[in-house]
């Protein structure tokens, strides 16, 4: 007798794998059988990374983040660099471009590492840092408030003050239902006109600042934070301050320029 022929079945997609039924694992045998479960946890596994990796999120709270796969690094037009807060010289020829939220604890951790820049390589005229807002106001409900407190206090030229503040103290405002008396107390102790201050904040004074500083960084592709661009470098998560050193000074060496669009970034 002829063998009965074998009906072919069509390749399932990935969204819709399966596992093999009892009487296919019995037809294939079991060295085939166990291939093809192996294959369809593979497949999930894969699937399941990929959905993740679209979805925008705050990296993480410590360390450990570093350790994550960065995305790809956005490139960041230097004449954009006014939505954001600068400091340094102009012909820098380094510029360290940080998109951050005050109610991140991530952007907490990795704060005192972009102070301690600015403290050394400021001054000295190596790096410009620009800090631009992109507060997640669907995990972080004050931070779109403590964004504009910042601002309102680079109003009185304080702002890098009053940004130090609001990262050191994060865990006793993060939580408050209104924030605003918080914020105020810190105003009057870098020494702000506490009313000035307070109609600023109130009024929503500086708000289309932080919108536009948030509008960037959507259009160029940031959706976490911290992420950091030092030159024509990126990374997404907290980093050592000898790590972000070390990408500072390799773009000391190449001579990137600063004053100028960079080229296409990449990660280091």
């Amino acid at each position: 007798m002829g063998q009965r022929k074998r009906k072919q079945r069509r390749p399932q997609a990935i969204s819709g794998e399966r596992q093999a039924s009892a009487s296919e694992v019995d037809e294939r045998g079991p060295v085939s059988a166990r291939f093809y479960w192996v294959m369809g946890v593979v497949a999930l596994a894969g699937a399941a990374l990929w959905i993740a990796a679209l979805l925008p999120a705050d990296r993480g709270t410590s360390a450990s983040s570093a350790a994550m796969p960065d995305p790809p690094t956005p490139s960041v037009p230097a004449q954009y660099d006014s939505l954001g807060v600068t400091l340094g010289p102009e012909d820098a020829p380094v510029v360290v471009r940080e998109f951050a939220d005050y109610q991140c604890p991530a952007c907490r951790q990795f704060a005192p590492t972009m102070r301690r820049l600015r403290e050394e390589l400021v001054g000295s005229g190596q790096v410009r840092i620009v800090f631009f807002d992109l507060p997640i106001t669907s995990a972080h409900p004050n931070a779109l408030a403590a964004a504009q407190a910042a601002r309102c206090a680079g109003r009185q030229g304080s702002y890098w003050a009053m940004h130090d503040a609001l990262f050191e103290r994060q865990e006793d405002w993060a939580g408050m239902a209104d924030p605003s008396a918080a914020f105020g107390r810190y105003a009057r102790e870098v020494g702000l006109d506490a009313a000035a201050f307070a109609d600023c904040l109130t009024s929503g004074a500086t708000l289309p600042e932080v919108r536009r500083s948030a509008e960037f960084a959507g259009a160029i592709g940031v959706s976490s934070t911290p992420t950091v661009v030092v030159g024509d470098l990126g990374f997404a998560g907290v980093r050592s301050y000898a790590e972000v050193r070390s990408l500072i000074d390799a773009q000391l060496r190449t001579g990137v320029s600063a004053a100028a669009d960079p080229p296409p970034l990449r990660r280091p």
